[in-house]
């Protein structure tokens, strides 16, 4: 009774404010043809995002019935007592930084029941203690297991990831993983201790991507987002203005909770489509930027691949790729906006402030 009222009491508490620490341990690959959020590793390949992670979909110590005993996915109203830090994939799309912490000196297999690093000496420190990794979120762990039920903070993290942690100094640990016989394989990693929080995505990663899913077609229309600033909470459909010339936006529905994957709420209006994004903040991603999408030609009858990326043509809010403005004080309380990318325009020449505010 206590776990459901501090649920009911905290519902908002952001993962983000939190520092998580757990156990870590490490798979070959997501699935096929995508992960639990919905991306294929190809796009990730694209993006630069092949340091990824899974994360519990359950929180239930020592509870280890089958995943739908859990209720269905998305868990919803009581059954949000079991939820991981997946967050019913709401944290999909997200970077996180993680640090490594002591070894285990035994064999650590996070068997049902058993204690995380049983037996042995248990845990030491060793040369690695200390080195950071950023990655991002793109699939889950629902297992019925030791790391994925009784530890909240578990990660499991893509195995060829673990060679690229990096000390504060930008050196090198040494490395854990070793590409042989078509498989990755490891070497004297026995899962260790790591603490992790939520971050930005690293710099200068451009606007979102926009993708068409498997199925999509003239009448049903499934889209994919990535390259995401700081993950995803909802996508809107642009579907008309009202009486007084406003516009009217629908909100489109997760797929299960593939939290990236979004169903566009009317496919029956014309192209181009007009998509806004919420981040993980339940704001406006870019400060409303809309996107305009089309089916492909390759969809006319159906969207046969995976994922089919879409030109888009954006327009409103904030350029990603542009410079942001910032304030700068003066000491008569007004303000300049300046540049925070470059004090020098495109020409080379020194920027001046583009307007003054009270």
């Amino acid at each position: 009774m206590l776990r459901i009222f501090l649920l009911l009491c905290f519902p908002l508490v952001a993962y983000s404010q939190l520092l998580h620490e757990g156990v870590a341990t490490h798979f070959q690959a997501i699935g096929y043809p995508y992960g639990a959020c919905g991306v294929p590793e190809a796009i990730l390949a694209e993006e630069n995002s092949l340091d990824y992670v899974a994360l519990n979909v359950f929180d239930s110590p020592g509870d280890y019935r089958a995943p739908g005993a859990f209720g269905n996915r998305p868990l919803m109203g009581a059954d949000t007592v079991w939820l991981g830090t997946y967050d019913n994939g709401r944290n999909c799309g997200r970077w996180i930084e993680v640090e490594l912490g002591d070894d285990c000196t035994v064999a650590n297999g996070g068997e049902a029941g058993s204690p995380i690093c049983g037996g042995g000496t248990g845990w030491v420190a060793d040369g690695r203690n200390g080195a950071i990794l950023k990655a991002i979120v793109t699939d889950q762990c629902s297992d019925n297991n030791a790391w994925c039920r009784d530890n909240p903070g578990h990660l499991d993290i893509h195995t060829p990831a673990l060679n690229h942690f990096r000390f504060p100094s930008g050196d090198s640990i040494a490395p854990y993983a070793f590409f042989q016989g078509g498989a990755w394989i490891t070497t004297n990693y026995n899962n260790r201790k790591v603490k992790w929080h939520f971050t930005s995505a690293p710099a200068g990663i451009g606007d979102i991507h926009i993708h068409y899913t498997q199925g999509s077609k003239p009448g049903w229309r499934r889209i994919l987002v990535t390259n995401l600033p700081n993950g995803i909470h909802g996508v809107d459909q642009w579907v008309g203005l009202d009486v007084n010339g406003k516009d009217l936006w629908q909100k489109s529905q997760m797929e299960g909770d593939m939290g990236q994957m979004f169903i566009l709420p009317r496919a029956d209006l014309p192209d181009p489509q007009k998509i806004r994004v919420w981040d993980v903040n339940d704001s406006l991603l870019y400060g409303g930027r809309t996107y305009s999408i089309s089916l492909p030609a390759s969809c006319a009858t159906e969207c046969a691949g995976a994922s089919i990326p879409v030109d888009y043509q954006a327009s409103g809010g904030q350029d990603p790729t542009m410079p942001s403005p910032i304030k700068k004080p003066l000491p008569n309380g007004r303000a300049i906006y300046g540049v925070q990318a470059s004090k020098y325009n495109l020409l080379g020449q020194m920027q001046s402030p583009q307007r003054a505010a009270d």
